[in-house]
């Protein structure tokens, strides 16, 4: 069962692999054989869950992109931890994008997704039709989580450092975790996610095949990365997408973001958590389909 009672059948897609300048292997899925292509970008830690039931939706009416950072999902693992930062990610995503034949794309990021979609809009701006940056900020991230800037910061510079030297063990760690269901139970206990939302077994088991080296690079990269000088310039279409209860990206930053981004709209899923694209996906759809109607030559 896919979120919000939708018991449609999983799309059909076809699965590539698209190759870095540097010899990197970044996996990518198609769904959908006609239309405007949706590029999607990733969360931290995430493989293409969050997006899935998105390509479903909108595959009989545009081409939808997922893909994997390195590091993560079915991508290649790099020789090292320090290839993984967001702009070397936006640098990918031009790659995934010349592989599908995508000459220009809208782009929906997820968390730091948006924000490897900001560093692509500062280097490849003419490859962009529209932005959606959902659930994300535009630089510094670690700031806003849990409303502690600097207990998170304190603890992403510790993260940064020792992940990459748990890399063996952290998974065989998680895994009885995972089994248990006992970090889904947690995140719902904390409301990271909704307490009642649909399952999330399949992100939590990404973590148990995460590369933490890249994991850990990234969290030091979140805690400098900022792109706020690329949002004046932006002349692109562009719908932002805050979440009423979302833990690591308050709704001031959306706001704050619209302010920056000319002729930007925003919208606020009401009572979403940083999941609320999966979890309110009926409310997110509608949302997305009505500004590409609108704003977009789809």
């Amino acid at each position: 069962m896919t979120p919000n009672g939708d018991s449609r059948a999983p799309a059909t897609f076809r699965q590539g692999v698209a190759t870095t300048p540097d010899d990197m292997g970044l996996t990518y899925r198609v769904y959908g054989d006609t239309g405007t292509f949706l590029v999607c970008a990733n969360g931290l830690g995430v493989s293409t869950f969050f997006w899935e039931v998105f390509a479903a939706s909108f595959a009989p009416r545009h081409r939808v992109v997922l893909w994997d950072y390195l590091g993560h999902g079915r991508s290649s693992d790099p020789p090292d931890g320090s290839r993984a930062t967001i702009a070397a990610f936006a640098e990918d995503e031009i790659t995934v994008m010349d592989a599908v034949g995508a000459g220009q794309a809208v782009l929906l990021g997820h968390s730091m997704g948006t924000q490897v979609n900001f560093e692509l809009c500062r280097r490849h701006a003419g490859r962009v039709l529209a932005l959606i940056p959902t659930l994300g900020t535009y630089g510094r991230a670690v700031e806003t989580f849990f409303g502690q800037p600097a207990i998170a910061r304190r603890v992403a510079k510790l993260a940064s450092r020792t992940l990459p030297r748990l890399e063996r063990v952290l998974p065989l760690a998680i895994s009885p975790l995972v089994r248990r269901d006992l970090l889904e139970r947690l995140a719902r206990l904390t409301h990271i996610v909704d307490p009642h939302g649909p399952p999330l077994r399949e992100y939590f088991e990404h973590m148990t095949r995460l590369d933490y080296r890249v994991f850990g690079n990234l969290v030091g990269d979140l805690l400098t990365h900022d792109a706020a000088d690329v949002l004046p310039a932006l002349r692109v279409p562009t719908l932002i997408i805050g979440a009423e209860r979302d833990l690591f990206v308050p709704i001031e930053v959306a706001r704050r973001m619209a302010t920056m981004i000319q002729g930007s709209e925003l919208e606020i899923l009401p009572g979403g958590t940083h999941a609320a694209l999966f979890e309110q996906s009926a409310l997110f759809h509608a949302r997305v389909e009505r500004f590409l109607a609108e704003r977009v030559a789809c």
